[in-house]
């Protein structure tokens, strides 16, 4: 029997994303692929996910939600997020995060940053979109990972993991490479991590630093996606901010 890796069986994976328009800090992240890669590169997008989301398909109000985010939400509604918010990550705080296809090696950046008033502004919205109240139906465990479901008229609409759920604070990350792009020239190391971590650290300060990173000076759009895996379509929509 195949290991259940999404919340529905069709589902719409829903990104919230606050994108790198920093040429600094855009620099800094291109110098450290560049240095793992070995080579030249194309200029890379990079972005911060602030949320993430399963949606259910199949659910009878889901083109309401889709249209809702896609079409009709307002970023003054959301926009409890970008008060001048600083990041900050310490030397050497790096990571490798396991993804859907690929691994990913990332920078990780501390914050301070109370994100429960973000996340309860999508669900209002979410909710002004089916016209009524979403309320928490179970939670089930997928993939190592609990989720929590959230049904509107008795079906299940939305459903969130666990980093994304409840009150208090977030780990922020940036995805600076793939291990489609790395794991063959570093399979045979023990730990893949720490040796990139040491390639990084001996150019020293012939590379930007990328240990500080301000929300309204540094990003200037944030993008909702949704990515269906089903039928493969992918959409999305900018916000300046």
């Amino acid at each position: 029997m195949a290991t259940k890796r999404f919340p529905f069986k069709t589902s719409t994976k829903v990104f919230i994303s606050a994108r790198i328009t920093s040429d600094y800090v855009k620099k800094a992240c291109n110098d450290r692929v560049r240095i793992l890669s070995s080579g030249k590169i194309d200029e890379k997008e990079y972005h911060m996910t602030i949320h993430s989301f399963f949606l259910n398909s199949n659910h009878p109000y889901y083109k309401y939600v889709k249209r809702g985010l896609l079409e009709q939400l307002k970023w003054s509604s959301i926009n409890t997020f970008t008060d001048d918010i600083e990041l900050r990550s310490r030397y050497g705080k790096y990571s490798i995060y396991a993804g859907k296809k690929n691994d990913f090696f990332v920078r990780e950046f501390g914050s301070k940053v109370d994100i429960t008033a973000f996340r309860m502004s999508i669900y209002k919205w979410i909710q002004k979109a089916v016209g009524g109240k979403c309320v928490c139906s179970h939670t089930d465990k997928i993939g190592g990972q609990t989720f929590y479901f959230y049904s509107y008229k008795g079906t299940d609409l939305y459903a969130i993991s666990e980093h994304y759920h409840g009150r208090g604070q977030i780990k922020f990350h940036v995805s600076l490479i793939s291990s489609d792009e790395y794991y063959k020239k570093y399979m045979n190391v023990s730990d893949q991590c720490e040796y990139m971590v040491k390639l990084i650290h001996r150019c020293g300060k012939r590379i930007n630093a990328l240990s500080h990173i301000k929300v309204k000076r540094d990003m200037n759009k944030f993008t909702v996606s949704m990515d269906n895996g089903i039928t493969r379509e992918h959409e999305k929509r900018d916000f300046n901010i």
